[in-house]
């Protein structure tokens, strides 16, 4: 084999230094994409134990909630007696919070998953603590009554406010069973 020149020997240099560069690129290439690979894969598997607490901690709030529903099952009523009810209890809370009921219409009953309902939609003017004592006297877990829809305007005379709202009355038919299904 014969002796390289003095520009053959910078020349073979020069280019075991490109090889030698370019291999390392690939090198740190490949390392960031499985770096990045591995990252993307430890973030799902965060996000997996996440939802998977969230799920252990709804299960644990679910278990307290129906030890609650069998404590305190729903009013037994026909569907007539939970309308009546019901609209007997807003008048009275309405009028002891001195609020004018303007309109207030019963909404066919329905049932729920677990229990059947009525709702009244009801629309009503007062002074805004007024509502607001209202809504907490009428809101009781016990009562097994639920605000489903609310929008609140201002009055032309200041404090008072326009309240247009949905209440559902859950409860239980005589007969039926008062436990919610299984889940």
């Amino acid at each position: 084999m014969r002796k390289l020149s003095q520009s053959e020997f910078r020349l073979l240099i020069f280019f075991s230094a490109a090889v030698f560069l370019a291999a390392n690129l690939l090198a740190a290439k490949l390392w960031m994409t499985s770096r990045a690979g591995l990252l993307r894969e430890i973030t799902t598997l965060k996000n997996q134990v996440a939802e998977d607490r969230s799920w252990i901690a709804a299960a644990s709030d679910f278990d307290s909630a129906k030890e609650w529903i069998a404590g305190n099952p729903p009013p037994a009523l026909a569907s007539d007696q939970a309308s009546t009810l019901l609209l007997r209890t807003v008048r009275e809370a309405a009028e002891a919070q001195g609020l004018v009921v303007t309109e207030e219409a019963l909404l066919p009953s329905e049932g729920t998953l677990a229990y059947p309902s009525t709702t009244l939609q009801l629309k009503l003017s007062g002074s805004f603590s007024s509502i607001v004592h209202f809504l907490y006297a009428l809101q009781k877990p016990g009562a097994w009554r639920a605000v489903n829809k609310m929008s609140i305007k201002s009055d032309a005379t200041p404090p008072n406010a326009l309240v247009e709202m949905q209440i559902r009355q859950y409860f239980t038919e005589p007969g039926r069973s008062a436990a919610p299904p299984e889940s």
